[in-house]
């Protein structure tokens, strides 16, 4: 959804460029804020774009908040653009996906281990030293797993991907 002070044309055009099919125009700042709560009591996660101090309640009420640098330094938000452009927008979702493919991959990686070693404890088929061994050789690989997102993050070819994209 786009809410917008701007005018209904231009605001219009832009959520039909965006492929939005929900958007307000001439928003005065205090009702932008209204709008984020009013989609969080429907049971939305709002995440709040703005640049400036018009925008500044909003993204304080939004459950993530997205801004530009040089914007408003009161319009503080968890995510900053640090380029001053949206051109990168669409990462925030390729990374989220990446980050939970590794959270999934860990958990599994510590979970099947443990439940094996529980079961394999109760049928006696092996003792503390064979469960120790397993339990820690396999949360060494979930923590391994968990710096794979920084490894791929300072990957020359990792940057150069994301950046021709």
């Amino acid at each position: 959804m786009l809410i917008s002070g701007d005018h209904e044309v231009p605001t219009r055009e832009f959520a039909h460029k965006l492929g939005m099919d929900r958007y307000f125009a001439g928003v005065l700042p205090h009702e932008k804020a209204d709008y984020v709560k009013l989609l969080q009591k429907e049971g939305k996660k709002v995440m709040m774009v703005g640049d400036g101090i018009n925008d500044s309640a909003a993204l304080s009420c939004a459950d993530i908040s997205v801004s530009l640098k040089g914007a408003s330094t009161i319009a503080v938000a968890d995510i900053i653009f640090m380029d001053g452009s949206l051109s990168k927008f669409h990462y925030l979702f390729e990374i989220t996906n990446m980050m939970e493919a590794n959270v999934r991959r860990s958990f599994y990686l510590i979970a099947i281990p443990n439940t094996i070693c529980i079961a394999g404890a109760f049928m006696g088929v092996f003792g503390l030293r064979g469960s120790l061994i397993l339990n820690n050789g396999f949360n060494l690989i979930a923590a391994m797993n968990g710096m794979l997102p920084y490894k791929v993050g300072n990957d020359k070819t990792s940057q150069e991907k994301l950046e021709h994209n």
